[in-house]
């Protein structure tokens, strides 16, 4: 896929069951699984601009805080505002 040989869409219809969209976002679970060819080293470039980007970083925390205490997500869920950035950003 990262060389522009594989279409991304009919990638994703094949993995529609895998997680892999939650997986990226955890750096943990990367090396855990191998959905695709290039499947770590596409998550390990994106993995570097999540770091970067305070934004994409303060997403990544909230995600962690959900995984961690599933009481925030009900309370987060239960809100009528449903952002995923995190108040202090």
């Amino acid at each position: 896929m990262r060389q522009g040989n594989d279409n991304p869409l009919a990638l994703i219809e094949r993995l529609r069951s895998e997680p892999w969209w939650e997986d990226i976002w955890d750096s943990t679970q990367i090396s855990r699984s191998n959905y695709w060819p290039g499947w770590r080293e596409t998550c390990a470039e994106l993995q570097t601009e999540v770091e970067r980007d305070k934004w994409a970083m303060g997403i990544r925390e909230r995600l962690k805080t959900f995984t961690e205490d599933p009481e925030a997500l009900d309370k987060w869920l239960s809100e009528k505002n449903n952002n995923l950035q995190p108040e202090t950003m």
